[in-house]
């Protein structure tokens, strides 16, 4: 018996909101420079038939006005078409609609005029549907103010994560989630001009060898005030890096990428070590990082157990590092309000130094064959980061404005 051929569904047969006559399709100009992603469409939507309205839409016209980004510059979209049934984002029903309509999202999303600018990122199901963590759910509070790199849908694209404006407007603190979004958004636009980067002197030497003919390592041997030093790795055997591996310097196979250093807020330098990496011989680096490491200066690194075994373990610092004064992530915890969602250098630099990030989302499983420059820059921005919050943790003891003195 000849069988059939089955004609394809359309995109909403089969959806539990198939039935729905108000379907809200993305608002996209001819140029836009950025393209806005939220959930669902809510009552308001229903009523202009726009992906946003009312007070959500004008709490992100704002914030991104304020920023030059016009209406002609930004385009809107949903994850899905159809209001959620209750307006429960997360019940079943809703999430086999929004499972569906990704019939409509991924060409939405490749649509000439839409395709490969950054997206931004509303709320947690917008995160949910563009980036996944391996055992977990990602939440809003951990990633909010960073960019990342899409996991889905659309692989590799740049993707800007802030609360949803609905979040921000029901929240009882209004006022401050209000000035925190359009901090985000501040810092979202300024990380796509490069600004932070040109505000840096960089060195960045491309071998040891290179280092050492410039008395990069003597000067920094020299010195006497507090640095601050930030290792890369990556895993020798497989690519993308195994987290486990390039995470944990006693491992076999973890292997440094460079080393970057900062001396001031501004002011660093990196030195690539993946040549003498992958050869297996780490003696030249050894001699001339060995006494950097033994100087009586204070050093400073933002996760210090894991940037010291990285130099450690590798011999890089054959004797050790000396006088490791300060911890970033300690200096974090310190300055911070105690409601840290994430412990992580880049929120870190959002939450407690109102800052953008360097890697912009940069996936660090890619380590081994990212560009020496792109390298070094994401590096020494971390390294300057990290000189700057223990100097605001050492600034802010020597005031004694932890001492709280009685009556």
């Amino acid at each position: 018996m000849k069988l059939k051929a089955k004609t394809p569904a359309l995109p909403c047969e089969g959806c539990p909101y198939e039935s729905r006559r108000c379907k809200i399709t993305p608002v996209i100009p001819s140029a836009p420079r950025l393209l806005v992603v939220g959930d669902a469409p809510d009552e308001g939507s229903e009523f202009t038939m726009t992906p946003f309205s009312g007070p959500e839409q004008e709490l992100i016209t704002s914030a991104l006005a304020a920023v030059g980004y016009g209406e002609a510059d930004v385009a809107y979209l949903n994850l899905t078409r159809c209001r959620a049934a209750g307006d429960d984002l997360t019940g079943p029903v809703h999430l086999k609609a929004e499972k569906r309509c990704r019939k409509f999202l991924e060409p939405d999303l490749t649509r000439t005029e839409v395709s490969g600018i950054p997206l931004l990122l509303l709320g947690e199901r917008a995160l949910h549907r563009f980036w996944k963590e391996e055992g977990r759910k990602p939440t809003v509070g951990a990633y909010r103010g960073l960019w990342i790199e899409a996991k889905q849908i659309t692989p590799g694209r740049k993707a800007f994560v802030a609360r949803h404006p609905r979040e921000v407007l029901r929240d009882r603190a209004i006022d401050a989630r209000s000035a925190e979004f359009k901090a985000d958004i501040r810092r979202m636009a300024v990380s796509l001009t490069d600004a932070p980067l040109a505000l840096i002197k960089r060195e960045v030497y491309a071998t040891v060898r290179e280092a050492r003919e410039a008395g990069f390592f003597e000067r920094l041997a020299a010195l006497t005030t507090p640095w601050a030093f930030d290792i890369e790795a990556y895993d020798a055997v497989e690519f993308p890096s195994r987290k486990f591996v390039s995470t944990d310097p006693c491992h076999p196979d973890f292997r440094l990428r460079g080393i970057a250093f900062a001396w001031a807020t501004d002011e660093g330098a990196y030195v690539d070590l993946k040549e003498a990496s992958e050869s297996g011989d780490l003696l030249e680096a050894s001699e001339a990082l060995t006494p950097c490491f033994a100087s009586d200066a204070d050093k400073w690194a933002f996760s210090g157990h894991y940037d010291e075994e990285g130099v450690v373990y590798t011999k890089v610092a054959a004797d050790g590092v000396h006088n490791r004064a300060g911890d970033g992530m300690l200096a974090m915890i310190a300055l911070g309000d105690g409601t840290h969602d994430s412990l992580r250098l880049e929120k870190a630099v959002v939450d407690v130094l109102g800052k953008p990030q360097y890697w912009q989302g940069f996936d660090k499983s890619m380590m081994r064959d990212v560009s020496l420059a792109d390298v070094a820059d994401g590096a020494i921005g971390d390294a300057c980061y990290t000189f700057e919050l223990c100097t605001d943790l050492h600034d802010r003891i020597r005031r004694e404005d932890y001492l709280l003195w009685g009556n």
